[in-house]
């Protein structure tokens, strides 16, 4: 069973914010890259929803988000079983503390 993928506005403005930041800071061949590499593992979502982990942090769990590990990158989401539907709510650098900014 495929799940629909629905992202958050805050999501959509993260993932941008590090596309443009790439592309400023190195080229935006190398930034179209990085969004390629994310939407590819973003995608897999759709056929295996627990792709991600489990975070490790208790008031992560407890709130039900899964993380998808991506180099470079975390994406914070979370599985709708009975509607069959997966939220992306966060993408973070793994070089930032991201526990409080979920």
């Amino acid at each position: 069973m495929e799940y629909e993928l629905l992202r958050t506005d805050k999501f959509n403005d993260q993932l941008q914010e590090f596309v443009l930041y790439i592309a400023d800071v190195d080229c935006v061949d190398v930034a179209l890259k990085q969004l390629d590499l994310i939407e590819s593992f973003v995608i897999k979502l759709k056929d295996y929803p627990k792709l991600g982990s489990v975070p490790r942090y208790q008031i992560l769990k407890n709130q039900g988000y899964r993380a998808l590990i991506i180099p470079g990158y975390l994406i914070f989401y979370k599985i709708f079983e009975e509607e069959s539907k997966i939220v992306l709510f966060s993408i973070f650098s793994d070089k930032q503390n991201y526990v409080n900014l979920i």
